[in-house]
This record gives structure tokens, C-alpha cells and sequence, in this order.
């Protein structure tokens, strides 16, 4: 021991840090995605969807970028932070990653990976290339959020019943991965409403769920319990505690 402490001592730390986080967004089309996204006044939207254009805000169009673009753009970014990145849609960025997949392995679909690989050599590159670069931004203490489209899938759990659950549109290893590594996944819906004759209605409220039911992809390592009536970032941070 020295000064009365372990060796392994000198490993500790306390305290929170300044990291950014990391953020996934899903919801069907029309739920106010690119919305919440232009909320934030600290933030440039990078739209690979064209749906950002209606928006007063500083945007990137990467509608014609490949993986190496993109890579490019991040090693720039790392190199001169500035703001929070908001990437529109989670979609065309795997779709991007996968394209360079099938460079690297000389083949024209992901399927054609030999011996199955396809859908863990994008796990493998989504994690080296990708999410390593975001890593980087993020302990600069810049926010990177991915919002991206749901789909209803059969989940298939041997503690509970077949059932259907919204999650991301994407492959069930590729969504595992990023279910792993963002700290807050957020599911955004308009409010349904229920008339006395058994209709339902959607209305222009927003809600985003931020804990997973047996319904809904969700999760936030930050306790937060209770859904989110009209999100906005400003909203979204003070209940996070971060800037």
C-alpha cells in the first residue's frame, strides 16, 4: 500500500464526465423526427433523406455520400468540433457502411459474403469504423444522435410469448449493436386518441417512450421512467441533466 491505498488504487476515478451521448431516435414517417432534430440550436443535421430542406437550420446534404465520405467528414469534424451531429436516417447510414462492406469483400449484395458473414462483417466495420469515430466526437463532449425508422417485428423470447414489438428497420445483429452502445433509445409516436365507437386517431401530440415494454424498442441509462409528452432537445437535455 502506499499513503494508506491500494495499488490498484490509482485506477479510480469518481465523478461524472463531459461526455456527449448517445442517441437513437426511431418513430414511423410523419412522428417529427427532423422536428425534434432542428430543435436543438447547437446542432447540424447531416440529411441523407432530403427531409431537413424545410428547415432554417445548418445542414449537411450527404444524399450522394458513400462510406468514405462520411468517414472523411468525421476525421474533419474530430479534427475542428463544433455543435452536436444529428444524422437523418440511421437507415442510409448502414446502407452506406454496407456498400463498403461488399467493396471490401468483392461482392455485390451482403448476402453474397461467403460462408453467411455478411451481416457480421457490417457489425464488424459499424463498430471499427463507425461508431469508433462517434466514440471520439462523444468524448469531446459533442452529442451524436441517430434518428431512424421503425418497423413492427416478431419478437422471438424464450422467457415470454411470440409478440410483436416496434424496433428499428434494420438487421436484428446490426440493431443489437446499437442498442448496445447508445445511452438513450427513444421511440417516437403521435398520441393516439380513442372515440366512444372503437376508432382510433392519431394526434399532432407527440409522445417519446424512453424504457422498453414488450411493445416498444426503448431504453435510457439516465432513470428516466415515465414517456416524454412533446419532446424537444432543449426539454430532453434538462431531463438527461447534460448541455
Amino acid at each position: 500500500m502506499a499513503n494508506g491505498k491500494p495499488k490498484w488504487a490509482q485506477f479510480e476515478v469518481q465523478g461524472k464526465t463531459n461526455d456527449g451521448i448517445r442517441a437513437i431516435i426511431t418513430g414511423e414517417e410523419g412522428s417529427g423526427k427532423t422536428y425534434i432534430a432542428s430543435s436543438d440550436e447547437k446542432g447540424r443535421i447531416l440529411d441523407a433523406d432530403d427531409g431537413a430542406k424545410f428547415y432554417d437550420i445548418p445542414r449537411i446534404p450527404m444524399m450522394d455520400w458513400d462510406a468514405t465520405d462520411l468517414y472523411d467528414f468525421l476525421d474533419a469534424f474530430i479534427q475542428e468540433p463544433i455543435g452536436n451531429l444529428h444524422f437523418d436516417t440511421l437507415t442510409s447510414i448502414v446502407r452506406m457502411v454496407t456498400s463498403e462492406v461488399c467493396k471490401k469483400e468483392k461482392v455485390t449484395e451482403l448476402r453474397k459474403v461467403p460462408w453467411g458473414g455478411g451481416q457480421d462483417a457490417l457489425v464488424d466495420e459499424l463498430l471499427k469504423q463507425l461508431l469508433n469515430r462517434f466514440d471520439k466526437i462523444i468524448r469531446m463532449g459533442h452529442h451524436i444522435i441517430i434518428y431512424g425508422h421503425s418497423r413492427t417485428n416478431v419478437v422471438k423470447d424464450p422467457t415470454l410469448p411470440e409478440h410483436h414489438q416496434v424496433q428499428a428497420r434494420l438487421h436484428q445483429k446490426s440493431q443489437d449493436l446499437i442498442a448496445e452502445w447508445c445511452d438513450l433509445w427513444g421511440n417516437l409516436s403521435l398520441q393516439k386518441s380513442h372515440d366512444g365507437d372503437g376508432g382510433v386517431t392519431k394526434t399532432q401530440t407527440r409522445v417519446m417512450h424512453v424504457t422498453e415494454s414488450a411493445d416498444i424498442k426503448a431504453k435510457n441509462r439516465f432513470g428516466l421512467k415515465e414517456p416524454i409528452i412533446d419532446p424537444s432537445w432543449p426539454k430532453i437535455f434538462e431531463l438527461l441533466g447534460v448541455k
